[in-house]
């Protein structure tokens, strides 16, 4: 039996990854219809000033908190580790063509619009990350595998021009959740629709 086992391990590794798809990442993901009749998506939220106001302000305020990288001194205190290589990532520059502060703000409005904010980790070849570049939560699915790992379904590429599709593993993505009661996806704020789908009716 357990030679059997063996024997099909592999084909079980190669099996299709499941979604992590509930009715509520469906809601998050293509909006509900509120009382006031209106259709409210995460993208057409944004024609109310209201939101598009709150969402600004907020992403704004989490985005320009420092972020700096510090490492342990020998007398127990911290000291900024200005000379490791994430350091520029996340308190400079996160890619050649945006700031840190650019791709932090873009995570939270992902967080904020959809629960869910995603920046593909690119790698070196000395095993540190060399930049982070943000994907549209449209673009991204998440999905198991069936010893439990995640990867992402990534539709086109980093600017979503190109209509391949790309599969990456957990380590390649960094993944921000919004509020969860459950599972692997946060939970978009939106889903209280019904004031802003009768400001749109509005």
């Amino acid at each position: 039996m357990n030679v059997l086992r063996e024997l099909l391990a592999p084909l079980a590794r190669r099996a299709a990854p499941a979604p992590v798809q509930s009715s509520m990442a469906l809601y998050d993901l293509f909006g509900s219809r509120s009382a006031a009749g209106v259709n409210v998506t995460p993208a057409e939220s944004l024609s109310v000033s209201t939101v598009q106001a709150c969402v600004s302000l907020i992403a704004r305020s989490l985005a320009s908190v420092p972020l700096v990288l510090y490492r342990r001194t020998a007398d127990g205190g911290r000291e900024p580790a200005e000379d490791h290589p994430l350091y520029p990532i996340l308190h400079d520059l996160a890619n050649p063509l945006q700031t840190a502060f650019e791709v932090r703000q873009l995570l939270f409005v992902g967080v904020l619009l959809y629960g869910n904010g995603y920046a593909e980790i690119e790698w070196g070849a000395d095993g540190y990350p060399r930049a982070l570049w943000p994907l549209a939560p449209e673009q991204v699915q998440l999905y198991t595998t069936s010893d439990r790992s995640l990867v992402y379904r990534v539709e086109g590429d980093t600017f979503g021009h190109s209509s391949t599709v790309r599969w990456l593993p957990a380590y390649r993505m960094h993944h921000l959740r919004g509020l969860a009661t459950a599972g692997m996806l946060g939970m978009s704020p939106l889903r209280a629709a019904n004031a802003v789908g009768l400001a749109m009716a509005t």
